[in-house]
């Protein structure tokens, strides 16, 4: 059995967590072959340095709490694109970290890395952070 939380109180939540983003949000992406955990700090990512790379502010780019048509409330952060430049260091892209410049608050690892080698040649990261309204019931 699972515990539901109303609609209502899932859109609140979301509210929170999405003022608290617009406040203080900053996307990095990481390099080495990591899966994040709850306990993720920012030491456990070693940030991408491919030519062109740099972490991008997504303060002010979190859009609306939205209900999908599976049911599911999520917050979206504007498209971020990177793009490597002529020359020098290549990476593979294993994920992507938020800080608030503090604290590690979301990360993910890729389904597929993304090797960048190639000069000029974009990649986009969409970030979407959906919330259920469904928790684990007692027993």
């Amino acid at each position: 059995m699972s515990i539901q939380v109303t609609d209502v109180e899932v859109a609140r939540q979301l509210t929170e967590i999405r003022t608290h983003l617009n406040a203080a949000s900053t996307l990095h992406c990481y390099k080495n072959d990591y899966t994040p955990i709850p306990d993720s700090a920012g030491g456990n990512f070693t940030e991408a340095n491919f030519n062109g790379y740099a972490s991008e502010s997504l303060v002010g780019n979190w859009g609306a709490v939205t209900e999908a048509a599976d049911g599911k409330w999520y917050i979206e952060a504007t498209p971020v694109t990177f793009t490597k430049t002529a020359g020098g260091v290549d990476n593979t892209i294993y994920g992507w970290w938020i800080d608030d410049g503090t604290n590690v608050v979301m990360a993910e690892r890729l389904a597929t890395p993304i090797v960048i080698t190639t000069d000029a040649l974009p990649f986009r990261l969409t970030i979407r952070y959906t919330h259920e309204a469904k928790i684990q019931g007692c027993s």
